[in-house]
């Protein structure tokens, strides 16, 4: 896993667990959705050179 993934879910946690010390209420659907964006697979679409654009 490269450290920049690695850093940024440090620093998610970091401020997850920084508002629940401080109070702030999260419902565990809301930290069930942040978990799910952060592991979705990224798309990318590949164009072939020989192909014209549209």
């Amino acid at each position: 896993m490269p450290f920049k993934k690695v850093l940024a879910k440090v620093f998610l946690f970091a401020i997850l667990q920084a508002g629940a010390l401080a109070g702030v209420p999260m419902s565990p659907e809301q930290i069930e959705k942040v978990m799910n964006a952060m592991h979705r697979t990224n798309i990318v679409q590949m164009v072939k050179k020989d192909e014209p654009l549209d």
